[in-house]
């Protein structure tokens, strides 16, 4: 016998070496016993699948049936769905146009200024011709 062997005191928690659980290996390998499912259980799990099939085929139909989407909206309505308002930060639209500006401004010319005494025809104006008096 070794030297381990000798040493180890056998007693209460010191099962002897052959009988211990292995390094990595689990002392339950087939772990927690399933607990036998209620019909409660199982109904729930139908209602619910059946719940996501018909949410589903109401938005299909609603796309092209009137009255699925009436009802889709009364159910839209009814669970407060959509009543979130998209609020823009201020500070956000701020930024945005001071970027626009600097990026816009830099591109933008200044019109060439014309001689002031010179006015631009107008455009409703009938131009005169040669043998007008």
């Amino acid at each position: 016998m070794s030297d381990d062997n000798e040493d180890y005191q056998l007693g209460y928690g010191k099962p002897p070496k052959h009988s211990q659980f292995t390094k990595g290996r689990s002392g339950n390998p087939k772990g927690r016993p399933v607990r036998a499912r209620s019909f409660k259980d199982d109904l729930t799990a139908e209602l619910q699948k059946k719940q996501t099939a018909l949410a589903r085929s109401l938005t299909d139909a609603a796309m092209t049936d009137p009255r699925a989407l009436k009802t889709l909206l009364a159910f839209m309505r009814h669970f407060g769905i959509g009543d979130e308002e998209h609020t823009v930060e201020t500070s956000d639209v701020i930024d945005e146009h001071a970027f626009l500006e600097s990026h816009f401004g830099q591109e933008r010319v200044p019109p060439k200024q014309s001689n002031p005494d010179s006015a631009p025809p107008e455009p409703n104006a009938r131009a005169p011709k040669e043998n007008d008096e």
